[in-house]
Parts: structure tokens; C-alpha cells; sequence
């Protein structure tokens, strides 16, 4: 497998388009508006949309389940890719990339003519183009079960992106993200993803940052959240002021 050089991207768990413009304006490839653990809402979420696309990066959702409504709601409202948390049987994956693709493939509702993707109607035509072309579904790989089927995954038309989660994944193991099969699941998304011809996905975890899994083929890594770089940015001005105070 040849080593690639992953386009960088951010999490968005916090409500905030002020948030969202700044992360845009650091520059990140693209940046995953989280509806899964955040606790934004789809209102909320359009407006980070609009925020990032003042920038090159790319706006991303994650929707918090697997349903037509979700899928929809996200690709009107300016999604760039739908990211859909914990997929683990074919089935639920062809289901979804059905839900992302418009007629006669797929059944995505024709809602076009008043999408804020297609500028509220006014670029129907070119937007219905530019999603064919290149649209994004990307299905997250979180489970034994879902690690079984990720090559006939990958295979399916519509589905862009297999998305590896170590965590979870440690988590369905019952072990730590340092478990050598955490690793070896993520070589396996990385490789049935290239061989579909298809974009892999994941997160940062122990001995296996953006140099690491670069070389084992990942298009797309996230190391930082808007939430833990402010929790990590507090604390130690914190402590660095009752330091000071001694």
C-alpha cells in the first residue's frame, strides 16, 4: 500500500457559528459539524455550514442515526459529505446509499428547487451535477460486525468514504485503543477502502497519528475538537495563573 498525505479536518460539537468561522479560518480541510455527540441542532447546524463555506474547508455533517429524514435534512442543508455513525450490515449500508442518491439509482427526495445546497433553487441544474460527481457518504467502521462487511461496503455505488472509529471499536472489543487488533482493523478499512477506489476516514489514536495512517492509505484524519482544545486550552491558563499566584 502506498503512503498518502490525509487531508486534515476538525470536529464541531459545540452550537457555535463563531466556532465553526474560526476553524474555518485556521484553514482545515474539512470540518465535521457533530450531530451524533454534540448537541447542535440541524438549524444550528446550517448556519456552521454557511460559516465554513466562507472558507476552502469543506463542510461535513455526522447525523445522529441512520434514517432517510437525517440523510436528507443534511444534504439539503449544504453537506459536502454525510458522515452516518455505527454501520454494521449491508443492508442499513445500502439503505443509506439509496437515501444519498437521487433518482433513478437512488430514492434522495427531489427537494432541489428550494435546497439551501442549490442555493434555494437558484442552482438546481449545476448542484444536481456536482453531487453526482462528487457527493459524499461516508459509513463508519465501529464494530466486528461492521469490520466483516467493509470491503462489500466499499463496493456499493454511492458510498464514498468508509470512516474507521477506534474508539468505538476498542469499546465493542471490551479493550483499549492500544489493542493490537484496533490497529490491524484500521490497516483492513484503509485497505478495502483502496481497493474500492473509495476515500478512508479516521481519527488519531495511540502510535497511529497523520504519519502513520497516511502510510496505511487514509484520506482523511481528525485530531482536533473545538470541545477538548477549549477544556485543554482553560485548564492550563489556569494553572499557568495559580502558578503564578505562588
Amino acid at each position: 500500500m502506498n503512503a498518502t498525505t490525509p487531508r486534515i479536518g476538525c470536529w464541531l460539537g459545540l452550537p457555535s457559528p463563531e466556532i465553526a468561522e474560526i476553524a474555518a479560518q485556521t484553514g482545515f480541510d474539512f470540518a465535521i459539524v457533530d450531530l451524533e455527540h454534540g448537541i447542535t441542532g440541524i438549524e444550528t447546524a446550517l448556519r456552521m455550514m454557511i460559516a465554513l463555506s466562507t472558507s476552502a474547508t469543506l463542510p461535513w455533517l455526522r447525523v445522529p442515526d441512520p434514517s432517510e429524514g437525517w440523510i436528507k435534512r443534511a444534504l439539503d442543508a449544504g453537506a459536502a459529505t454525510v458522515v452516518v455513525p455505527r454501520v454494521d450490515d449491508l443492508d442499513t449500508a445500502r439503505r443509506l446509499a439509496g437515501f444519498a442518491t437521487y433518482g433513478p439509482e437512488g430514492r434522495r427526495g427531489f427537494g432541489v428547487a428550494v435546497a439551501r445546497a442549490a442555493r434555494w433553487g437558484r442552482d438546481a441544474a449545476p448542484y444536481l451535477a456536482r453531487w453526482r460527481q462528487g457527493g459524499g457518504l461516508a459509513l463508519q467502521i465501529e464494530s466486528p460486525d461492521g469490520l466483516a462487511v467493509a470491503a462489500e461496503m466499499a463496493a456499493i455505488p454511492g458510498v464514498t468514504q468508509l470512516f474507521f472509529g477506534p474508539s468505538d471499536y476498542s469499546a465493542a472489543l471490551g479493550t483499549g485503543l492500544d489493542d493490537p487488533r484496533v490497529a490491524e482493523a484500521a490497516r483492513t478499512v484503509a485497505g478495502v477502502a483502496r481497493a474500492a477506489g473509495k476515500e478512508a476516514g479516521t481519527v488519531t489514536f495511540p502510535g497511529h497519528g497523520f504519519a502513520e495512517l497516511g502510510a496505511l492509505g487514509f484520506t482523511h484524519v481528525l485530531d482536533a475538537s473545538d470541545i477538548s482544545l477549549l477544556v485543554t486550552a482553560f485548564d492550563a491558563n489556569l494553572a499557568l495563573s495559580r502558578k503564578a499566584l505562588e
